[in-house]
């Protein structure tokens, strides 16, 4: 079912980008996708490490994108469990080639050299010329729709392997994602018509 291959990302370090806020402040749709499918990536052990890239977009009187996106991670959608070691935050970046630049000086100074890259399918291409132009190799790209729709599907197949316990745990985190954007019908249609091959 999956259109991204997760079978050698356990070595990986993924990079999910932000996606802009609003003008009140606030992660856009994309940005909380992007969150979710990283922080549910990582917390099933599928990479080693997570960045999440993403400046003061809107001016120094708002947090970076990078922080919304971990808080409500961790807050909203509990897919980020707080003081973990492995997940680095980049405050400074604005746009892909910053954040190119910046998860570079992470990488090297980590020692990371195996990347996975995270952000919404239409975006994915370029950003990864970019990296690539920047001395970044990305090895795997995660469509954090696609990943949501395997989050889907995982929690309400019947065949799924894991325990009913977790099952009934990533219905909930999914299901309170959902809820976060408060936008109810819009969201699935909108998110129904995204995910369709």
């Amino acid at each position: 079912m999956r259109h991204y291959d997760v079978v050698d990302s356990k070595d990986k370090t993924l990079i999910v980008l932000g996606k802009g806020l609003t003008r009140l402040g606030e992660l856009t749709i994309e940005s909380k996708m992007n969150a979710i499918a990283g922080g549910w990536l990582f917390s099933r052990g599928l990479a080693k490490s997570l960045i999440i890239t993403g400046g003061r977009t809107l001016g120094p009187d708002f947090d970076s994108e990078a922080q919304k996106m971990y808080d409500w991670g961790c807050q909203t959608v509990d897919v980020f469990e707080r003081g973990v070691p492995g997940v680095y935050l980049d405050h400074g970046a604005i746009d892909t080639y910053e954040n190119a630049d910046r998860t570079k000086e992470i990488a090297e100074r980590e020692s990371f050299d195996k990347f996975g890259l995270i952000s919404i399918g239409s975006h994915l291409p370029r950003a990864k010329e970019i990296f690539e132009r920047k001395g970044i190799k990305i090895e795997s790209c995660f469509p954090s729709e696609e990943v949501l729709r395997d989050i889907f599907y995982e929690t309400h197949s019947t065949n799924y392997s894991q325990s009913s316990h977790n099952s009934e745990k990533l219905k909930e985190l999914i299901l309170r994602g959902i809820d976060s954007f408060d936008l109810g019908e819009n969201f699935l249609n909108w998110i129904a018509h995204r995910t369709r091959g």
